[in-house]
């Protein structure tokens, strides 16, 4: 059974995540049920404990990247994607099937329309000198990068995305498919899910550490079995 904290929790991101908004106590206590001082005290304890942040005085909470950890081991599961949406990737892919005839342009079809149902950017490696990604405005459309010094940031890792390739395919292979800020090489604001692809790639997805966490694990489930 949860505890009361851990629920809090699982509330925030889930709400930061949708809005990119500070949650303010006040949702939460209707939400959660309890009173807006509980909340408060709750929230107190979970910022000491390094899992929320306060941006600013009088602003709600947000998830540190320790938050998004305990919620992605703790809360995060596979869930089913729709007929329609396994149709329209399979489709993306017809030109893929058999397996052996399998051509790199039905790879990236698939990847351009993961890319624009996910609306973050898809990042695949075909082998360590063969890179593709597609999406990328959806990833800098966010609110995490109005700024230039944060599209600067990651654009200069993508630029030279080939230096950390060799990480990223060792990660990934290890099962290790969610990377989380300071876990993924392609920068510490964003996270990357992914799956092995052929013997030595990848196929991933590539947004800021608030992306929808159950939502592109489970299209990535249905790529794995795709290609």
């Amino acid at each position: 059974m949860l505890s009361r904290q851990e629920k809090l929790l699982q509330k925030i991101i889930q709400e930061y995540i949708k809005t990119a908004e500070p949650v303010g106590s006040l949702k939460l206590a209707r939400d959660i049920q309890v009173s807006s001082a509980t909340v408060r005290n709750e929230m107190v304890e979970l910022e000491e404990s390094g899992f929320i942040f306060q941006p600013h005085t009088s602003a709600g909470r947000v998830p540190t990247e320790k938050g998004y950890f305990f919620y992605v081991e703790n809360f995060v599961k596979d869930i089913l994607l729709s007929d329609e949406e396994k149709k329209v990737f399979e489709a993306a892919m017809k030109q893929a099937c058999p397996p052996e005839r399998r051509s790199e342009r039905a790879v990236k079809n698939l990847a351009q329309k993961i890319a624009e149902f996910a609306t973050e950017a898809v990042i695949v490696a075909f082998n360590p000198n063969n890179l593709y990604f597609t999406g990328l405005s959806n990833l800098f459309a966010k609110p995490e990068f109005v700024d230039r010094v944060s599209v600067t940031s990651v654009s200069q890792i993508l630029d030279k995305s080939e230096q950390v390739l060799p990480q990223i395919i060792d990660l990934v292979s290890r099962q290790e498919h969610i990377l989380i800020g300071s876990n993924n090489p392609f920068g510490n604001q964003c996270s990357f899910v992914a799956t092995p692809f052929g013997s030595e790639g990848f196929f991933g997805i590539l947004g800021p550490m608030r992306m929808d966490y159950e939502k592109n694990l489970s299209i990535i489930n249905f790529v794995k079995e795709l290609i």
